[in-house]
């Protein structure tokens, strides 16, 4: 019986094919990770964490957006809702920095992405931030090949 372990060279193809393809096609944004210390600090105060809380690092990259993906294409991706449909979003595994560097991102839960008004559909006028609040994994064993993440329009206090 096969183990279903992927070779490291594949998963870098994958990876680096992925990266291209959105480069080549994807929507620029600026997105904002939070920092791994502000990140632990506030999942341990749990649900009275607030955004504030968060300490992001801003990098520019390029995104896929699905505004209005169906339930059976959330599922077959590895995203569960329960109402609502969200929007389904995949990044690349690099990004730019602040000083212009190219490094490799792990976009986690409470990140965001900020798009221009251009790319934003009618639906969603108000908005022109997203968080990232589900992340789905496909293709995992010894290392993740792809990440599709579902986003809800970030929440501002007015």
């Amino acid at each position: 019986m096969p183990s279903r372990q992927i070779p490291q060279r594949t998963v870098d193809v994958l990876r680096q094919h992925l990266d291209i393809v959105l480069l080549a096609v994807g929507i620029p944004c600026q997105l904002y990770i939070p920092t791994d210390a502000s990140y632990a600090a506030a999942e341990k105060k749990d649900i009275f964490s607030t955004p504030d809380d968060y300490v992001h690092t801003q990098y520019s990259a390029n995104c896929w957006i699905e505004w209005n993906p169906s339930t059976y294409r959330l599922k077959k991706l590895g995203l569960f809702t329960e109402e609502t449909l969200p929007i389904l979003v995949w990044f690349g595994h690099q990004a730019t920095n602040q000083s212009g560097e190219i490094v490799n991102v792990d976009i986690v839960q409470h990140s965001y992405f900020k798009l221009d008004a251009q790319y934003i559909p009618g639906n969603f006028t108000e908005a022109e931030e997203f968080e990232i609040v589900n992340i789905g994994v496909r293709g995992m064993h010894d290392a993740m090949v792809l990440k599709s993440y579902s986003a809800a329009p970030r929440r501002k206090q007015v």
